[in-house]
């Protein structure tokens, strides 16, 4: 019931955008699977789906390029408002 009030995406989708705004700094795909309380597969899963949809970017990190980071998009920002 929940998925049908938003169009755009998911409500586990949403929850993984909340998640990353929460966090000060760009969360790595690990760290935000353990604040989603979800396996690193599940959540590469979601954020694979936020990522086609326009809703974040992944990159590697600056200092360990095996490390991905999250981060949320423009149009993400403006989505949530």
């Amino acid at each position: 019931m929940a998925d049908k009030s938003m169009k755009e995406i998911s409500w586990k989708q949403f929850f993984a955008v909340i998640c990353i705004n929460l966090c000060k700094e760009k969360p790595t795909v690990k760290e935000l699977a353990e604040i989603m309380g979800s396996s690193h597969q599940n959540v590469k899963q979601i954020l694979l789906k936020l990522e086609k949809k326009g809703f974040i970017r992944i990159v590697a990190d600056e200092k360990d390029k095996r490390k991905q980071r999250v981060i949320l998009t423009e149009y993400c920002m403006e989505f949530c408002q």
